[in-house]
């Protein structure tokens, strides 16, 4: 299984990045919406990730791709 992070929080991105290959996933990481929109449209991705603060706009990624946003709390 594919996966895609975008976040420009390194912490946490670093602490799911790790989690997921632990598990035997294979996981990019976008730091920037824009590069992780690019990769989303060139890449075939099993499940996008993304950190929705001020600089990482989700719900403007998921409407380039006529995805339904659903911010979805995870703690």
């Amino acid at each position: 299984m594919r996966l895609l992070i975008i976040s420009n929080e390194l912490t946490s991105a670093s602490e799911l990045i790790n989690g997921f290959k632990a598990t035997g996933f294979s996981v990019d990481h976008a730091l920037e919406s824009q590069q992780g929109s690019f990769w989303a449209r060139t890449t075939d991705y099993d499940l996008v990730l993304i950190d929705d603060r001020p600089t990482t706009n989700a719900a403007e990624i998921c409407k380039q791709f006529g995805v339904p946003y659903e911010m979805r709390v995870v703690s």
